[in-house]
């Protein structure tokens, strides 16, 4: 472990950026590594940051530190430094929730890959009342959901079922992505929908005992 700590100090690109992704591959047991892997994230050179995020997306939650410097690595002139940004981002979950406006916007980035991964950090990022705190970003959703690459697609269907407030834009959405060329969108389509569904039933549930509970008390 000390000799992959020290390479992330070696002037050698080379040398650093292989102990950068033998520590990723450590996971776990290389967390003592984090703070210099976020430090790597300012790096001059965009090989070292995009090594350092990739790093990072391997310790999920306990990475969790990284994530105001991730976030800055999002508005990156480098596409590869952007969508491993994002992708640590989401590897992160929820705890990332700062990222989501800047996600957001990546979904209209120009390269595939940034997109691709904005999607799934978001999928995994958003709240369960999405639909109250993030109404804006439902229009760029939306639009994502045309998106021609499918994984991109697949993980904005993903990211609606946490929009079940808005289910009269979203479901209708979602019921069209059922006929999906691809079929992991299809799946991630009905999943949002089953979840949906649950979410409108336990609310329907609770507002009628909230009606009964009503109408026994001005019984008294």
């Amino acid at each position: 472990m000390p000799v992959f700590l020290e390479t992330l100090h070696s002037k050698d690109l080379d040398i650093r950026t292989t102990g950068i992704y033998n520590l990723g591959l450590l996971s776990s047991e290389a967390k003592a590594a984090i703070p210099e892997l976020i430090r790597n994230l300012e790096n001059e050179y965009s090989i070292v940051r995009w090594s350092s995020a990739e790093a990072l997306s391997r310790f999920g939650l306990e990475a969790e530190a990284a994530v105001p410097a991730l976030i800055r690595r999002l508005k990156d002139e480098n596409a590869t430094v952007r969508g491993w940004a994002a992708f640590a981002l989401g590897s992160i979950g929820k705890k990332a929730k700062a990222a989501i406006p800047d996600s957001v916007q990546l979904l209209e980035d120009k390269e595939t890959v940034v997109r691709s991964n904005a999607a799934y950090a978001l999928a995994s990022i958003f709240p369960t009342n999405a639909s109250v705190e993030y109404k804006a970003a439902l229009p760029i959703l939306m639009k994502a959901l045309e998106d021609q690459d499918y994984a991109v697609r697949a993980g904005v269907a993903a990211s609606l079922e946490y929009f079940s407030q808005d289910n009269k834009v979203v479901v209708p959405a979602l019921i069209s992505t059922l006929k999906d060329e691809n079929i992991t969108v299809r799946k991630e389509a009905v999943i949002s929908l089953r979840n949906i569904s649950r979410i409108l039933q336990e609310e329907a549930e609770n507002l009628q005992e909230t009606e009964e509970a009503l109408a026994i008390v001005k019984q008294i």
